[in-house]
């Protein structure tokens, strides 16, 4: 799989390509050193490969870090294509998230590629598609022709990518049946499909003709149905494009590529890894002038850490005034330590020894005491000071037929004053309570006057893919306790009823409950509708049913 992570770059397209840098296919398995292909060209629109390490400042999270590799193909004359570029005109199109409509950013590149493709050696064809689609112009060597079916497009309709490529009368891979050289078709949208499409047949259909399909999405992350046919069919996708500048980038790459053209490479050194985040890589090109920004995310097994056996400890039912000890093991991974220092947010509870050695892969037993002074949930908080990455172990005391507790639970990341690109990941983490606790995740993007659900989790973390829109400098994140060792089904910092009993009734269509009342006998009464014939709702008279339901008081 081939796609453009983000990109900066130094110009304005508005009829030819021109001086770019772009970055895409970042690889980080063999961390800590990271691999990524790039194009670079010049003012003419021609691929500069004359580049050394010595030409690139890397950065990462702030930290500069050292380029180990530049690798550049030898130039060669381009290949012959036969492209068909397919556009989107549904009514969406007239508008868009950028600074200019969709379909203006559309034609933008287009005319772009047009003026780019050698069509001395080459031909092109233009197809249009919405809820129908249109031959707009059949493969030529004609400019002015290309141009001017491009200036007539309008938007109006709906979304069929089956209209778009595989459909008579103009569906793309009909339209390759005639094509004299390499079959290239850039698909272009700005929207879902209204109906399923027939990606399998698509496949099927381009690799009989040996088509290979590019798919770029306009202001939205790119289909999986998208995906499948540019991957599968060798060619590249690039998703939430929003300026002309963008899709012009990305034709000029795309076009490199279809007339036979071959990425650079860049390879780097990271760092220590202590947190498995997203890791905001900048890259100057200064024979240029120009940079790259994107991100990645490293793979979990190679973080920096102690770990801890259990992950977390819980003294049960201890009786009151008695110290009491147990054991963790911690293990050196992927780095040696020195441990300065291990300091504890609770006096109830110590930890020995508080400073020692661990080499990679070595591990040691630590003893952990607590002496309660009342039967309220307590916890700490074991911070160990390292010379690699910060370590912190969890420990709480737990009295289960108490009701007494006091609120432990804290988000310790994000913070405060973190920057996240919509449709990046990161990673939430909190603290305060034992990591087999079950936690409600929540974000408001309005300083808390409204909350979004995220997700349930346990473990301490949560890998948050794909952050939403809108974009906005009041967001915040809430992490709520629904289920644990001390407190099963409740928020431990809302005192008050507890739930201690779930089921649901109904069937599967929508059930909707009016009214709740008690017995005498402290059984409840449930009145409401429904509209189901199955499961617990057998009998449907109709369209929509008054239903009661009796719940025993057990």
């Amino acid at each position: 799989m081939k796609k453009i992570l983000i990109f900066f770059i130094l110009f304005s397209c508005l009829e030819v390509f021109s001086q770019s840098f772009s970055l895409f296919d970042i690889d980080a398995s063999n961390f800590p050193t990271i691999r990524a292909k790039f194009y670079a060209f010049d003012g003419n629109g021609n691929q500069i490969t004359n580049l050394s390490p010595a030409d690139f400042e890397v950065k990462e999270n702030g930290i500069k870090r050292t380029v180990t590799l530049v690798s550049c193909p030898s130039p060669k004359p381009p290949q012959a294509i036969s492209s068909v570029l397919v556009i989107d005109v549904s009514g969406s199109m007239a508008s868009g998230p950028g600074n200019r409509p969709n379909i203006e950013v559309a034609k933008e590149a287009a005319r772009a590629w047009v003026n780019a493709l050698p069509l001395g050696k080459s031909e092109c064809a233009i197809t249009a598609f919405d809820n129908r689609n249109y031959l707009i112009q059949d493969f030529t060597s004609d400019r002015n022709k290309l141009i001017d079916g491009i200036n007539k497009l309008i938007p109006t309709g709906g979304t069929d990518y089956d209209m778009a490529l595989i459909n008579p009368p103009a569906g793309g891979l009909l339209v390759t049946q005639r094509a004299k050289y390499k079959k290239v078709i850039v698909f272009l949208s700005d929207g879902m499909p209204n109906r399923e499409p027939k990606t399998d047949k698509i496949i099927q259909e381009a690799l009989a003709q040996k088509v290979v399909i590019f798919g770029v999405t306009l202001g939205m992350p790119c289909p999986d149905n998208i995906k499948q046919f540019t991957t599968q069919t060798g060619g590249m996708w690039f998703e939430n494009v929003t300026t002309v500048e963008q899709a012009c980038l990305i034709y000029q790459v795309i076009l490199q590529t279809a007339q036979g053209g071959d990425p650079c490479t860049i390879e780097w050194q990271s760092g220590t890894m202590c947190y498995l985040s997203v890791v905001n890589t900048e890259i100057n090109l200064n024979k240029l002038g120009l940079k790259t920004t994107t991100h990645y995310t490293p793979p979990s097994n190679v973080l920096t850490q102690l770990l801890f056996e259990p992950r977390s400890i819980t003294f049960k039912n201890k009786p009151l005034g008695i110290k009491h000890d147990t054991t963790v093991k911690v293990t050196a991974i992927n780095g040696d330590f020195v441990v300065t220092n291990i300091k504890s947010t609770n006096s109830l509870y110590s930890i020995s020894p508080k400073t020692f050695k661990l080499s990679k892969g070595q591990s040691k037993n630590l003893t952990i005491s607590y002496t309660p002074t009342d039967s309220v949930y307590s916890f700490t908080k074991f911070e160990f000071e390292t010379s690699l990455c910060p370590a912190e172990l969890n420990v709480s005391g737990i009295y289960p037929r108490s009701r007494k507790f006091s609120s432990t639970l804290m988000v310790t990341h994000p913070n405060g004053g973190e920057t996240f690109a919509i449709g990046s990941d990161t990673v939430i983490t909190w603290g305060g309570i034992p990591s087999t606790d079950l936690v409600k995740i929540e974000y408001s993007a309005d300083s808390g006057r409204t909350w979004k659900n995220i997700d349930t989790a346990r473990g301490l973390k949560y890998h948050w893919g794909n952050i939403p829109k809108p974009a906005s400098k009041e967001c915040l994140v809430k992490v709520t306790q629904i289920g644990g060792t001390n407190f099963p089904n409740i928020d431990p910092s809302k005192p008050g009823p507890q739930i201690i009993w779930r089921k649901t009734f109904g069937g599967s269509s929508p059930e909707y409950e009016n009214s709740i009342i008690e017995s005498r006998n402290g059984s409840y009464v449930v009145a409401g509708t429904t509209s189901s014939n199955d499961e617990d709702a057998v009998v449907n008279m109709g369209i929509k049913n008054f239903w009661v339901v009796k719940i025993g008081r057990n």
